[in-house]
């Protein structure tokens, strides 16, 4: 659940709707039981995660970003661990900031980058983020009707 629905938008294209439909399993056996379930019902294989299951969210306090920026991981509510060390793992929602404008995005992302971040998102869902290692600046706007 996104707490706070203005940035619902942005949190969409940050955790894709693939994502929400992925299965998680716990280890290669699993997933082989499930490939086997998927098979014998002529189903198509989902999009998968392996990651050992944990009894609590990872501690990503050691990376966290300046607590004056709102995190997508700050704007979940998620009630079983294991989703959001998943969505920890593969989307690094700990390190994806949320910000209203362009301009905010290209301060926090390109200016003066601030630490831990990786990329952010603005309100409208565009995305702002740095690639091969810090020498490109990318910003791709959100589909219309995302």
């Amino acid at each position: 659940r996104v707490r706070d629905q203005r940035w619902a938008k942005a949190i969409e294209e940050v955790i894709k709707p693939d994502t929400l439909r992925a299965f998680l399993v716990d280890s290669g056996v699993d997933e082989r039981v499930l490939r086997d379930i998927c098979r014998e019902n002529r189903i198509q294989m989902p999009q998968l995660y392996i990651q050992k299951y944990r009894d609590q969210q990872r501690d990503t306090s050691s990376r966290a970003v300046d607590p004056s920026l709102i995190t997508v991981i700050s704007m979940l509510e998620v009630d079983e661990p294991n989703a959001m060390n998943c969505l920890i793992d593969n989307r690094k929602i700990e390190s994806v900031i949320l910000v209203e404008s362009r301009e905010e995005a290209k301060e926090h992302v390109f200016e003066n980058p601030a630490r831990y971040v990786s990329e952010a998102y603005c309100i409208d869902g565009t995305r702002v983020f740095m690639q091969k290692r810090g020498k490109a600046q990318n910003i791709i706007t959100a589909r219309p009707g995302a």
